[in-house]
């Protein structure tokens, strides 16, 4: 008789089971597309708070945020919920090793669960002996918390969204094409601007602010308010990193990043030549490393300019952050032609040093980090003589890449701050008394060419020696995978290699007992190419539309702009309609690169495994 009530006790208990499962699942799915709609809902009236002239507090007072509150609570606790009991019914001993929660999850979940208690109970009196019971019950903590999990929640849609049919380049297009015209519409807020600006105004700004490069139709420092700055400032991050890197990163962590189907396409956008399994860590590095830099660069250009205020922190954080991402954008009014700035060579050196280790690019870092923690370690091994067979060989950490990216970067700094002190020591030097303020005028104009755009100096007053200098440097551009453009110190490099290699009689590139693919050296020369076609053409359209204009300006112009430089000979803001439409489009094709444009339109016919009869074709 027991048996039979402990068979039917458990054969109603599968039935319901069998029943709920669904209607679980379906709920579920239900709250966690209600939160994604009420998400974009409470990043729209952020924004229309933010950019119209209304008080704030009559949008914390709209129910959507409780709503919304309440409505990720209930989420939070059926999926956490429902991890538990996957994890307990399949291996409880093994819960907490494998497929843990998402660290980001579980904090917020117990923030909620805290703050819904706070709410609930009547803890006012408490009030009287904690002020931070007055602190936690206020609305805008709710307001705060709210929007964190609405970005999360939609970087989490966006990120589970992607198709493996969609090629990465044309998500990464139009990801950039996205964010351009997200930019317009913020800056075109009435709080953004002091008196408004036309729309084309709004797509310029934009569009240079998202490719770093730093051009812009008007003044920057006065058509734009402190909001209009925050915007732009937003722009330069995320377009200067990418903003697939950080959605996929959001993404990831707040969704749990073993859980992720798009992985391998994730993989293709940020770091094709890192495995899938290292694909979050190499993200958490670059926002970690692009975070940490950025601070340390707002402190020191805190200090130089000395502004200790509220506002002067934010100056110093803009500055950090557009010289980091190789953007070339001022809140200043005169920029750093200032009489205050333009001798202020701590200040100047310090953008500087930012714009070189922006630029120098994201896997270089990385690969360096790994150099110096080899070489610590083996310095240690060997002080203290422990047997660690791992460092008993000298390892190569090393690689070619990095190798060629620290020389080219060196030889063009040492080499352009020379070649500037020699050409500019009677002109842009002049203002520059002592020894010490040329050479570091020197060593930065040898260093904003590279796709920072900064200034300060007079631009109209550089030599003719000078302008030729600079389109070289700023064609030739930054590193792989960096904030900066051009065609790149490898590419560059590995093109003059060739060069070499085929005039001693050579068919092939050896560096370091390496030898590079030919894939590289074939990317290498259509990078060049293509990148000479869209300057050629550039410049066509330019000299048509401007017939007034100097071939070196317009060369100087469009160079600058497909290199997302920012230098311009002071004539960008007079150009015609068209000839800003074409510095519009040279910049985005110059931030994306020319063979993710090519991408887009030609597809990959894969690997060829058969070859004809060769024939030499006469070359010269």
């Amino acid at each position: 008789m027991k048996e039979r009530i402990i068979g039917l006790y458990k054969s109603i208990i599968m039935r319901l089971q069998l029943i709920l499962s669904p209607v679980i699942s379906w709920t579920i799915s239900a709250v966690s597309l209600i939160n994604a709609i009420t998400s974009v809902g409470v990043i729209a009236f952020l924004i229309y708070a933010l950019g119209f002239p209304v008080s704030f507090d009559q949008t914390i007072s709209l129910p959507l945020f409780l709503f919304s509150f309440y409505s990720f609570f209930c989420e939070y606790t059926f999926n956490f919920v429902k991890h538990i009991k996957s994890h307990t019914k399949r291996n409880p001993s093994k819960y907490n090793k494998k497929k843990k929660i998402s660290p980001l999850f579980i904090t917020l979940y117990g923030i909620i669960i805290t703050l819904s208690v706070i709410w609930v109970l009547p803890t006012e009196w408490l009030e009287k002996y904690w002020s931070l019971f007055s602190i936690l019950r206020h609305n805008y903590l709710m307001i705060v918390i709210v929007a964190i999990e609405a970005l999360l929640k939609l970087s989490a849609v966006i990120t589970h969204s992607l198709s493996s049919k969609i090629s990465p380049s044309w998500i990464m297009v139009g990801s950039f094409m996205a964010m351009i015209i997200a930019g317009t519409g913020l800056l075109l807020l009435p709080r953004a601007t002091v008196n408004g600006i036309s729309f084309f105004d709004a797509l310029f700004t934009a569009t240079s602010a998202v490719c770093v490069t730093g051009l812009t139709t008007i003044d920057v420092a006065t058509t734009f308010t402190t909001t209009g700055h925050i915007i732009i400032l937003l722009l330069i991050q995320l377009g200067g990193i990418g903003i697939m890197t950080f959605t996929s990163f959001f993404g990831l962590m707040f969704a749990g990043k073993h859980i992720s189907q798009n992985k391998m396409l994730i993989k293709d956008l940020i770091d094709p030549d890192n495995s899938v399994s290292q694909i979050f860590t190499t993200l958490r590095n670059i926002i970690l490393i692009t975070l940490s830099v950025e601070l340390l660069g707002a402190l020191f250009i805190y200090e130089a300019m000395g502004n200790y205020t509220l506002y002067g922190a934010f100056v110093a954080i803009f500055h950090s952050v557009s010289a980091f991402c190789n953007a070339g954008f001022s809140t200043l009014e005169t920029g750093l032609f200032h009489p205050d700035f333009r001798n202020n060579y701590l200040l100047l050196n310090s953008l500087s040093w930012l714009i070189i280790f922006g630029g120098i690019g994201f896997p270089i870092l990385f690969n360096i980090w790994q150099w110096i923690k080899v070489r610590c370690l083996l310095a240690y091994d060997t002080i203290f003589r422990r047997n660690r067979r791992i460092f008993d060989h000298n390892a190569r950490t090393l690689t070619s890449n990095t190798v060629i990216a620290i020389i080219m970067t060196i030889i063009l700094v040492v080499g352009g701050t020379i070649i500037f002190f020699m050409t500019e020591y009677n002109s842009v030097l002049r203002d520059d008394a002592t020894f010490w303020g040329k050479l570091s005028t020197s060593f930065f104009l040898a260093t904003v060419p590279r796709t920072a755009g900064f200034a300060s100096f007079n631009m109209g007053s550089l030599t003719s020696i000078s302008v030729v200098i600079m389109i070289i440097y700023m064609w030739i551009g930054g590193s792989p995978m960096s904030t900066a453009g051009g065609i790149k110190t490898t590419t560059f490099a590995i093109a003059l290699l060739n060069v070499i290699n085929t005039l001693r009689g050579r068919d092939h590139i050896e560096i370091r007992q390496r030898t590079i693919a030919k894939q590289s050296i074939n990317r290498a020369f259509i990078i060049i190419f293509s990148s000479l076609v869209v300057v050629a053409l550039g410049v066509v359209v330019l000299s048509i539309f401007e017939p007034k204009l100097p071939t070196q300006y317009a060369i100087f112009e469009v160079v600058s702009a497909f290199s997302t430089v920012g230098l311009s000979l002071n004539l960008t803001a007079s150009l015609s309609i068209v000839s800003k439409i074409t510095i519009l489009i040279v910049m985005f094709i110059g931030r994306l690169g020319t063979i993710t444009i090519l991408s887009c339109f030609i597809s990959n016919k894969g690997t060829q495994f058969y070859q004809y009869p060769t024939e030499h074709i006469p070359i010269s």
